[in-house]
């Protein structure tokens, strides 16, 4: 039974990764109906609203990114105290 759980959670695993526009399709339907059951917060909003702009949007690599790439230089920023660093990353300039 154990052995069963472990590849039940392999299958989805690669399922949740997979770029298949199948597998894509049926994880935001499955994502869209297990809103329309639970109660959203904040990051799901923004996360449906981000989705709605850009369909192409995959939260596992913007979470990749900002663990890789974004947060690591604001702190390194904040550390060094350089205040250009944090205005290119920080800073919303007005259009």
């Amino acid at each position: 039974m154990f052995l069963f759980n472990i590849e039940l959670l392999d299958w989805k695993m690669r399922i949740d990764e997979s770029e298949n526009i199948v597998f894509r399709g049926v994880r935001s339907t499955m994502e869209r109906i297990q809103l329309a059951f639970t109660s959203q917060d904040d990051v799901s909003i923004v996360l449906t609203e981000i989705s709605k702009v850009d369909p192409n949007f995959n939260k596992h690599n913007w979470i990749r990114f900002c663990e890789k790439e974004m947060i690591p230089n604001i702190l390194e920023a904040v550390i060094q105290m350089n205040v250009d660093v944090l205005n290119d990353w920080c800073y919303e300039r007005a259009s």
